[in-house]
C-alpha cells in the first residue's frame, strides 16, 4: 500500500481521483481475499504460518491489480474531462471571437457613419460663415463626435470584459445609482430626475456595473425629444435578486425594434446605438436580465435584474460600520399604464384649491407611482385584452356606447370610475387619474381634445359583457370627435352637472347622437354638490334632478318627434335610464340600484353630510351602478344595426351585403366604417371605427371609398385607452384600431368587395377662425406642408388652403382654442417652428332676395349664359347641412326630401347640382351641346360659389337657376377658357341682383357670475356688438345669456376675467351665420379684400350698401 502511494504521488493524475483509484485497490484486495479463503477453507495448509503467508501474498496481488485497473480508469476519466474543459474553453473562445468581431464591425460602422456625417458638413462649413446655421451645424458635428468617442469607449470596456474573469464582489448600488444620476445632470442640465433608491442594497458585480446604468440613463436622454427629458430610477428587492427600473418620458421604442432591441446585430442602429447592447452584455456577465418592460408615445421603462447579496465590500466589513436598512416603497400607487401620468404630492391641496368639483390634470407626472408594479400592470393588461377577445364574437354580449357631455361636467372622470370598476385602473386613482386623457395638451390644460377608445369586460345578471366605450370632448371646438364617434356606437350616455343642468353643449351632442339613430340615457353627475355646498333638502333636490330630467326629456322630444324609425327615447328613473351620482367621489344610485340595495336619498343626504364617501362608495359603487345601466338599456349590434343602416347608407336594401351588415354577419363580406385617424410614431396611420359585417384580420386586402386599388391591412387591434393592443381578428359589432389604410380618412367606407359607400359625417358646425402658418426655417417647409395634409386627413373640421398671393398656409377651424392646439402640436409633436398670424373670422356671403335674368357672356363672345338667383329656403340649407340631402341620395328620395322642406315640384326634378348650401337648377329645355358642356357649367357654378363677389368669401344658401345658354357650335370655342369665366360672371351678377350681403358667424354666450358683477358681464357681451336674450338666478349665481359676433369675442376670456374679478365662468357655442348691420358691410368687405389683396372698388352696381 505504501508503494502504491509513493506511486500515485509521483504520478500526474489529479488529486480528486485518488479516491477513485483507492476504491479499485480495496476492491482488488478484498476479492482475491476472498477467492484465496474460498480454497483455504477446502484445502487447508499444513499449518498456521502458511495460511498468514498466503493471505498476505494474495492481499498484495489483489492491491495490486486493483491499483492498476484503478490507474487505467482515472487516467480515462481525467482524458474525458480534460476534453470537456478544453471544448469550454473553444466554445468561450468562440464566443469571444464572435463578440470582438462584432464589436469591430460596430466600431467600423459608427466611425464610418461619422466620417461621413463630418464630411458632407464639412464641405458646407468652409462655404459658410459664423452665423446661426454654421453653429448649429458645428454643434451636430460635435455631437457625433461624442457618439463616436462614446461607442470606442463602450467597445473597450466590452473588449476588457471579454479578456477576464473578475470574481463578482458586492457592490453598494445605491452609490453607483446616484453617482451616474449626478454625472448624468452635470452631462445634461436640462433633465429632469425622480428616484426611489433604498439604502444598504448590495449586488453581485464589478468595476463595470455603473458603465450599465452610464449607458442606460444616457439612452434614455439621447433618443428623447421632450424639451425637458425625464429619467426616473425606483429600485425594488426580493429574496435572491434587485430589480432597478429605469423610466423616461421619451418617444418609445419603435415597434419593429421591439424584438431585436437588445440583440448584437441590430444594436448598430441610428435610434439606439451601442449602448443598450453594452447594457446587455454587461447585465449576463453578472447572471442578471435586461427587459423593455412597456414603452409608447408617453415613454419606456427598463428593468435591469440583478443578483442580490446580504454582504457588504469587504473594506466596509473590515471598518465595522453598520448600514441603516431603509425599507422598500411600499406606498407607491399602481397605474394602468406608463403613459398614465398622476401628481400625486400635493394632490389635495390642489383640490382645495380648485372650483368644486373641476376636476384638472396636473401638469407635472411622476412616473414613481407606476414602475414597482410592472409585473401586475401587464398581467392584468392581458387577461383583460384575453377576456375581450372572448366575447368579441358574441354581439348579443356587446355594447358599443359614448359618454358626452358639455365640457367640465365629468365625463372622464365617469370613465376613470367605469375602468376602476372593471379592473384596468386603480380605484384610489379613479377620478384623478384621468387615464382616457392621454395627450400632453390634455394633461396640461385639463380638458378632453381627442375622443379615445377603450375595450373593458363587465359582468351582469350572471352574464360577461364586452363594452367598448369612447370618451368624447365636451369644448365645443372639439365637436367633430363627437359627430365621428356617434357613427361608431349604438348608445350614448349624457352626463350633466346637477348643478349648472343641460347646457348649450348638452344640447348638441343630444342632437348628434339622435342623428345617427344613438339611442340616449342620462347621468346627473355631481350630486353631492347639491347637498354640501348648497346644502338642498330632499325636496329641493328632487325638484332640480327632475327639471333637469325634464329639460332633457324636452330636447329628445322634439328632435325625434319627426323621426319614423324611433321608439320613444326619452329618459326616466323609473325605467332606469337615468342614474345620479358623484364621479369625483366613486358613488352612484339608480332605481334599480336602490331597489337592490336598499339606499334611498335620505340615506345618501346622511352619509354625504357625514363626510362618509368611502362608505358610500362600499355600498353603492358608481361603476355598477354605470355598467349595469349600459349593459340593460343599450341596444347590442343585432338590435342596432338593422335600425341603423338604413339611416347611413344608401346602397341596395335588398342586397346580401345589406342583409349581412343588418344580421351582424362575421363571416360576411368586410364592412368597415373609419371614423378617426390618428398617428403613431411607430405604427404610423391608425384607422378606427365600426365593423358593421365581416371580419377584420392582418393580411387582408380591402377596398377603400373614393380610391383607386386595395390597401393591405398590417395590422388589427384594440384599444387600451393610450395604448392599442394587436389582435388577431376582429369580427362584425365591434370597434376596431387598424394599420395599413393609408388612402383612408375618417368618413371612409373600408370593404373586401366594391360597394356603395356609407353617407358622409356631416360636421354641425362650420369652421368659423382662420389663421396663417408659416415654418420659421425655409428647411422645415417641406415638413410643414406633410403636417398640414396629415392634420386635415385626422380632423376634418380642419381646413387647410395656400394663400396664393402670399403663400401661406392657412388653417380654419372650430374656434380660437381648436387653432391654437393644432399650431402647438405641430410645434410639440412634429418639432416644427411656426410663426402664426391674427386669427381671421371666416365670413359667408349670402342672397337677400330675387334677381332678374342676367347674362354672361364668354371672353370670346360666342357663349351665353342666362342665369338668375333667389334666396333657397332655410329648411332646405339645414337639410342640405345635416346630409339629409344630397347628390349622392338616389333621384327620388332627393326629390321627396327637396318637396318636404319647401321646394316645388318642378324645381325639384330639375337639380342639377349642390355646392356646399347651394343649389343649381338645370331650366333649359333642348339646348344643342348643353349636355356635353354641363360640367364645365357645373365648374364655374363651384368657382362662384367659393368666391363670392364681394369679398371672395363663399357663399350659402342661394338658389341659380339656368333659364338659357348659346353656345357655339365648334367645341374649340366653347372650352373651359370660354365657359366657365361665362358662367362665373352671370352667377355674380345674379347674386349682386339679388343684393347679396355679408354674413358673419355668431355665438350663443352663457356667463354665470355672482350678482354683483351680473352689470360688467352683460356688458362685456353688450359691448362687442352682441345682445342679452335673458338673465336669471340659479342658485347663489346670476347667468347671463345672450349672442355675439365670432369676431368681437376673439380676446373674450382675458376681459370677462378683467371685468368680473375673475369670479365668472363662461361657455360659448357656435350659433351660425346672421346678416351683418348695413352700416359695417362697406367696412368689413374693405377690410377682407385689402387682407386678401384683392382690388379695393366693389363692382358697379353694388350699389346698395
Amino acid at each position: 500500500m505504501a508503494t502504491a502511494a509513493l506511486w500515485l504521488e509521483r504520478s500526474d493524475v489529479a488529486v480528486e481521483r485518488y479516491g477513485r483509484i483507492w476504491g479499485w485497490c480495496l476492491g482488488g484486495m478484498t476479492a482475491i481475499l476472498l477467492f484465496n479463503a474460498g480454497l483455504i477453507a477446502t484445502s487447508p495448509p499444513p499449518d498456521l504460518s502458511g495460511v498468514i503467508g498466503w493471505l498476505r501474498w494474495a492481499a498484495s496481488v489483489g492491491a495490486g491489480l486493483g491499483l492498476l485497473v484503478g490507474l487505467f480508469d482515472a487516467r480515462a476519466v481525467e482524458r474525458e474531462a480534460a476534453a470537456q474543459r478544453a471544448a469550454v474553453r473553444a466554445e468561450e473562445a468562440e464566443d469571444r471571437r464572435e463578440l470582438l468581431d462584432y464589436l469591430n464591425s460596430v466600431l467600423r460602422h459608427e466611425v464610418l457613419n461619422t466620417a461621413n456625417v463630418i464630411d458632407g458638413y464639412a464641405s458646407t462649413l468652409v462655404e459658410d460663415h459664423e452665423d446661426d446655421l454654421t453653429r448649429e451645424r458645428a454643434a451636430v458635428i460635435r455631437r457625433q463626435t461624442r457618439e463616436m468617442e462614446q461607442v470606442v469607449r463602450d467597445v473597450r470596456v466590452l473588449v476588457d470584459a471579454t479578456r477576464q474573469d473578475t470574481d463578482h464582489e458586492p457592490v453598494d448600488l445605491a452609490t453607483v445609482l446616484e453617482d451616474e444620476l449626478t454625472k448624468l445632470r452635470d452631462r445634461y442640465p436640462s433633465v429632469e430626475t425622480e428616484t426611489s433608491i433604498p439604502g444598504d442594497v448590495y449586488v453581485l458585480a464589478d468595476a463595470l456595473l455603473p458603465r450599465v446604468f452610464s449607458n442606460l440613463f444616457t439612452n434614455a436622454v439621447e433618443h428623447n425629444d421632450s424639451p425637458r427629458p425625464r429619467v426616473s430610477v425606483c429600485v425594488t428587492e426580493s429574496a435572491a435578486t434587485v430589480t432597478v427600473l429605469v423610466a423616461d418620458n421619451g418617444p418609445g421604442v419603435p415597434g419593429e425594434e421591439r424584438d431585436t432591441l437588445f440583440e448584437r446585430e441590430s444594436s448598430g442602429s441610428p435610434d439606439h446605438g451601442l449602448g443598450l447592447s453594452l447594457v446587455d452584455a454587461l447585465v449576463d456577465r453578472y447572471d442578471g436580465s435586461l427587459e423593455l418592460v412597456e414603452t409608447g408615445p408617453g415613454g419606456s421603462v427598463f428593468a435591469v435584474e440583478l443578483p442580490r447579496t446580504t454582504r457588504r465590500p469587504a473594506a466596509f466589513e473590515a471598518a465595522g460600520e453598520a448600514a441603516d436598512v431603509t425599507d422598500p416603497p411600499t406606498a407607491l400607487r399602481a397605474l394602468p399604464s406608463p403613459h398614465r401620468r398622476q401628481n400625486i404630492a400635493g394632490s389635495s391641496i390642489q383640490r382645495a384649491l380648485r372650483p368644486s368639483h373641476t376636476v384638472r390634470r396636473p401638469q407635472n407626472s411622476i412616473l414613481l407611482s407606476l414602475l414597482p408594479v410592472r409585473t401586475g400592470i401587464m398581467g392584468r393588461r392581458k387577461k383583460i385584452v384575453d377576456q375581450c377577445v372572448r366575447l368579441m364574437d358574441q354581439p348579443e354580449q356587446i355594447r358599443n356606447i359614448a359618454i358626452a357631455a358639455h365640457v367640465d361636467h365629468g365625463k372622464t372622470t365617469l370613465t376613470d370610475n367605469l375602468l376602476a370598476g372593471a379592473g384596468m385602473i386603480s380605484e384610489e386613482t379613479a377620478g384623478e387619474q384621468l387615464a382616457m386623457d392621454t395627450e400632453e395638451d390634455e394633461q396640461e390644460r385639463g380638458i378632453t381634445i381627442d375622443a379615445a377608445n377603450v375595450s373593458m369586460t363587465h359582468e351582469y345578471e350572471d352574464d360577461e359583457h364586452l363594452i367598448n366605450l369612447i370618451d368624447t370632448p365636451g369644448h365645443v371646438d372639439f365637436g367633430g370627435d363627437v359627430t365621428r364617434a356617434m357613427r361608431a356606437v349604438d348608445g350614448a350616455l349624457v352626463v350633466v352637472d346637477a348643478v349648472e343642468g343641460a347646457m348649450p353643449q348638452t344640447e348638441t351632442v343630444l342632437r348628434q347622437a339622435l342623428r345617427e339613430g344613438v339611442k340616449p340615457a342620462l347621468f346627473i353627475n355631481k350630486v353631492d354638490r347639491l347637498i354640501s355646498e348648497l346644502q338642498e333638502g330632499p325636496e329641493e333636490m328632487q325638484e332640480r334632478l327632475l327639471g333637469v330630467i325634464r329639460d332633457v326629456n324636452e330636447l329628445i322630444r322634439g328632435m325625434t318627434e319627426e323621426m319614423d324609425d324611433v321608439e320613444d327615447w326619452t329618459v326616466s328613473v323609473e325605467d332606469g335610464t337615468v342614474g345620479f351620482g358623484s364621479a369625483l367621489y366613486k358613488w352612484g344610485v339608480s332605481m334599480p340600484s336602490m331597489q337592490r340595495t336598499g339606499m334611498d336619498f335620505g340615506d345618501i343626504i346622511d352619509l354625504e353630510r357625514a363626510d362618509k364617501r368611502q362608505e358610500l362608495h362600499e355600498r353603492t359603487p358608481l361603476s355598477d351602478v354605470v355598467l349595469d345601466m349600459v349593459c340593460e338599456h343599450f341596444p347590442n349590434p343585432i338590435d342596432a344595426q338593422p335600425r341603423r343602416i338604413p339611416r347611413t347608407w344608401r346602397g341596395d336594401s335588398e342586397s346580401d351585403l345589406a342583409e349581412e351588415m343588418r344580421l351582424v354577419d362575421e363571416d360576411g363580406e368586410v364592412v368597415f366604417m373609419v371614423t378617426d385617424i390618428s398617428m403613431d410614431p411607430h405604427a404610423g396611420e391608425i384607422a378606427t371605427g365600426r365593423v358593421f359585417s365581416g371580419t377584420l384580420e392582418k393580411g387582408q386586402e380591402l377596398y377603400v371609398s373614393g380610391t383607386a386599388g386595395k390597401n393591405r391591412l398590417q395590422s388589427v387591434g384594440i384599444f387600451m385607452g393610450g395604448e392599442r393592443e394587436e389582435v388577431d381578428e376582429v369580427p362584425a359589432g365591434n370597434i376596431a384600431a387598424v394599420t395599413g389604410l393609408k388612402d383612408a380618412i375618417a368618413g371612409s367606407t373600408v370593404s373586401s368587395v366594391e360597394m356603395t359607400p356609407f353617407e358622409s359625417v356631416e360636421h354641425i358646425s362650420e369652421p368659423v377662425i382662420t389663421k396663417s402658418v408659416e415654418a420659421q426655417n425655409m428647411d422645415d417647409l417641406p415638413k410643414l406642408i406633410e403636417t398640414l395634409r396629415q392634420v386635415s386627413k385626422e380632423d376634418p373640421t380642419i381646413q387647410v388652403e395656400i394663400n396664393e398671393d402670399t403663400g401661406e398656409h392657412l388653417i380654419s377651424g372650430q374656434g380660437e382654442l381648436h387653432l391654437e392646439v393644432i399650431t402647438q402640436r405641430i410645434e410639440r409633436n412634429q418639432g416644427i417652428p411656426v410663426n402664426t398670424g391674427e386669427p381671421i373670422v371666416v365670413y359667408r356671403e349670402a342672397i337677400t332676395e330675387e334677381s332678374r335674368e342676367v347674362e354672361g357672356i364668354s371672353p370670346n363672345r360666342h357663349n351665353r349664359f342666362y342665369i338668375t338667383a333667389e334666396p333657397l329656403p332655410e329648411e332646405v340649407v339645414e337639410g342640405i347641412r345635416l346630409g339629409d340631402i344630397s347628390m349622392d341620395m338616389p333621384e327620388q328620395e332627393r326629390r321627396e326630401a327637396l318637396q318636404e322642406a319647401g321646394i316645388d315640384k318642378d324645381t325639384s326634378q330639375n337639380v342639377e347640382h349642390i355646392y356646399g348650401t347651394n343649389v343649381l337648377i338645370d331650366d333649359t329645355k333642348g339646348i344643342q351641346h348643353l349636355n356635353e358642356t354641363m360640367e364645365l357649367v357645373v365648374e364655374g357654378f363651384d368657382e362662384a360659389m367659393e368666391d363670392g363677389p364681394l369679398a371672395a368669401e363663399p357663399v350659402q344658401g342661394a338658389l341659380l337657376r339656368l333659364h338659357d345658354a348659346r353656345l357655339h357650335e365648334d367645341t374649340i370655342h366653347r372650352g373651359p377658357a370660354q365657359v366657365i369665366p361665362a358662367v362665373r360672371h352671370a352667377v355674380h351678377n345674379s347674386l349682386i341682383d339679388g343684393e347679396i350681403r355679408l354674413m358673419e358667424p355668431m355665438q350663443d354666450v352663457r356667463i354665470d357670475v355672482p350678482n354683483e358683477h351680473m352689470g360688467a358681464a352683460s356688458g362685456e357681451v353688450q359691448g362687442r356688438r352682441g345682445r342679452v336674450d335673458d338673465m336669471y338666478q340659479e342658485g347663489d349665481l346670476m347667468v347671463v345669456e345672450g349672442i355675439a359676433p365670432v369676431d368681437e369675442m376673439i380676446g373674450f376670456s382675458s376681459d370677462i376675467r378683467s371685468a368680473t374679478e375673475g369670479r365668472a365662468s363662461w361657455n360659448t357655442e357656435n350659433a351660425g351665420f346672421e346678416i351683418m348691420a348695413d352700416n359695417l358691410q362697406r367696412e368689413k368687405i374693405m377690410e377682407i379684400r385689402e387682407r386678401k389683396g384683392m382690388k379695393l372698388e366693389l363692382p358697379e352696381n353694388v350699389d346698395y350698401l
